[in-house]
């Protein structure tokens, strides 16, 4: 009899494609909420467990000299000069927690989420490595235009401090951490977070504003933000942050921010530092006074390069809000 024979089961359906890419494939894995706490608890203990080297020997030289205030050992802490140690040991040091952290986020997201690593880096076959480095290359090439106007407009303020050896040893350990310092931010706020909360949302504006946010506080612990104050120095961080996401989603990956971000974060490096900066380097030049007014008027180059990206790669509006 008909009534004695199962009905057929339909196959379940995949959800329909997202209108965004690179949200799109933030769905490949698994992606329950805990898993992500556990993913964010995993990096981040990477991070500080990579971080015990320069805890151990930060703290004791600050004690040796009486600080024991917890704001004057936030600013003295990446002062290789204060603290009387090499600037490139501080440097290493500093840098070293990185490799912790990104591992600690690729572990998560191979062996939580059982995603492949370029998952949370591009909606691409590959990592589209030209993109990082002609992003790289603008961005460099903008911030050394910047400087000169900065120098021309105070030229007493930049001294020259250029010395070879010192350099060279700077630009090795530059080279070899600064990726894993400026792509684990990327990695984790502009793919692994922005993705995990563009599946709730199905839009990538909210993740993009929320990550900006978030990025900004992470570093509110930096020694120029105690020299600075909050609200003057956050803009220098959630602007460009927002910049990044806003590139993330329209470009359908993250590697135009790679280039940008390790190219700034190589300028101040190499190129030009000063005494309230978090990093620490030998660099060619230093500036004597911040002038945080200036800083912040350095943000208006992220519409020049929002403009230039936007004119060359033929970029859709909607993929932030469809």
């Amino acid at each position: 009899m008909e009534g004695n024979y199962p009905m057929p089961q339909e196959a379940p359906q995949p959800p329909a494609p997202l209108y965004n890419e690179f949200l799109d494939r933030g769905r490949e894995g698994k992606n329950e909420w805990w898993q992500y706490l556990v993913g964010v608890l995993i990096s981040f203990g990477g991070y500080f467990l990579f971080s015990i080297p320069i805890l151990i020997i930060v703290t004791r030289l600050l004690h040796e000299k009486g600080v024991t205030d917890p704001d004057e050992m936030q600013r003295m802490m990446t002062n290789p000069e204060y603290l009387g140690i090499d600037p490139n040991l501080l440097l290493f040091l500093l840098l070293l927690s990185f490799p912790g952290a990104i591992l600690g986020l690729f572990v998560a997201v191979k062996f939580i989420h059982g995603k492949p690593i370029n998952s949370i880096i591009t909606s691409a076959k590959r990592i589209r490595w030209s993109r990082v480095a002609f992003a790289g290359t603008a961005w460099f090439l903008l911030s050394a235009i910047w400087m000169v106007i900065a120098y021309f407009k105070d030229p007493e303020n930049v001294r020259w401090t250029f010395e070879l050896k010192p350099f060279l040893i700077s630009a090795v350990i530059a080279v070899v951490l600064l990726p894993a310092q400026t792509w684990w931010e990327e990695f984790m706020m502009r793919g692994y977070l922005l993705q995990g909360v563009g599946l709730i949302t199905k839009r990538a504006w909210f993740p993009v504003l929320l990550t900006s946010v978030v990025f900004g506080l992470l570093h509110a612990g930096n020694p120029e933000v105690a020299a600075n104050g909050f609200w003057i120095s956050m803009p220098m961080y959630i602007l460009p942050g927002l910049l990044f996401g806003v590139i993330a989603v329209l470009d359908g990956g993250l590697e135009i921010p790679m280039g940008l971000h390790l190219a700034n974060n190589l300028f101040g490096t190499l190129i030009i530092t000063n005494d309230t900066s978090a990093i620490q380097a030998s660099t060619i030049w230093r500036q004597n006074n911040v002038d945080p007014t200036l800083d912040n008027l350095s943000i208006l180059m992220i519409p020049i390069f929002l403009l230039i990206f936007w004119f060359i790669y033929k970029w859709d509006i909607k993929k932030l809000y469809k």
